[in-house]
């Protein structure tokens, strides 16, 4: 898969996660062991600068694009932040040198074992891994209008895919925790900010293929029905958080 062609677009209309998800994350780092913290897959550091209020520790994003990586942000704050240009599954770092390990909206690109026993492998005794994932609501209706257009252009039904992509448990591969925490978060659009936010997609890239200008012609003229010219709408996601702590420290939670 090559992000690359997406790079400026992701950068100008991706948005982040919700502070609720960086909470849950927060307080399970606090509880563990302090080192440093990596973003996995962090194309242009979306996940990766909120992360610099957490840790205790250098934070590091790494992704394989290094086109993305180009265009992440290089301090949150008065916090530097580090890239590094990585596998997932083979990452060019030391054994038990990471307290924590997040992965936002991209572990169904990859193959998820190798990258939990990777990250095991990364991680000090007690250490955390995160994944989440960040969806529209199923009654939206703006993502099921590129559906209908995707559909007519393939002859047969497209489902873009709008649903919980749960990995597997982490337990299986010698974590000591699998947890699940789920939120909702609403996201502002216009027209042209939704536009832009599809156009950045690569599932949209890989279903128009060469005909995306076509789909995104069409699709702009039935999107703005739905958001017209000069109106903000607010979508409504949720957001779905998997946590593992590795062994060897066990974290102690009142209830």
């Amino acid at each position: 898969m090559d992000f690359g062609p997406l790079a400026g677009d992701y950068d100008r209309y991706r948005v982040g996660y919700g502070p609720e998800v960086y909470a849950y994350v927060g307080e399970r780092l606090a509880e563990g062991p302090q080192g440093p913290v990596l973003d996995l897959a962090c194309g242009t550091g979306l996940s990766t600068a909120p992360l610099a209020g957490l840790a205790r520790g250098r934070v590091v994003g790494a992704d394989v694009a290094r086109s993305l990586l180009a265009r992440a942000p290089k301090r949150a704050g008065q916090t530097p932040l580090d890239y590094i240009a990585a596998d997932a599954t083979c990452l060019p770092l030391a054994g038990s040198s990471l307290a924590g390990i997040t992965c936002a909206q991209a572990l169904h690109w990859i193959p998820p074992e190798p990258v939990l026993k990777e990250a095991m492998r990364c991680l000090l005794p007690g250490g955390w891994f995160f994944a989440w994932w960040k969806y529209p609501h199923p009654d939206e209706p703006y993502q099921a209008a590129a559906d209908v257009i995707l559909s007519r252009m393939h002859g047969r039904p497209i489902r873009q895919g709008f649903s919980l992509k749960e990995p597997p448990d982490f337990r299986t591969c010698g974590f000591a925790s699998f947890e699940r925490a789920d939120f909702d978060m609403t996201i502002p659009y216009t027209l042209a900010t939704y536009l832009g936010f599809m156009r950045s997609r690569y599932r949209i890239k890989e279903l128009a293929g060469e005909r995306m200008e076509e789909f995104m012609a069409e699709y702009g003229v039935e999107l703005e029905r739905l958001i017209p010219r000069g109106r903000t709408v607010e979508e409504r996601n949720q957001i779905f958080v998997f946590a593992g702590q590795s062994p060897g420290r066990t974290l102690q939670r009142s209830r």
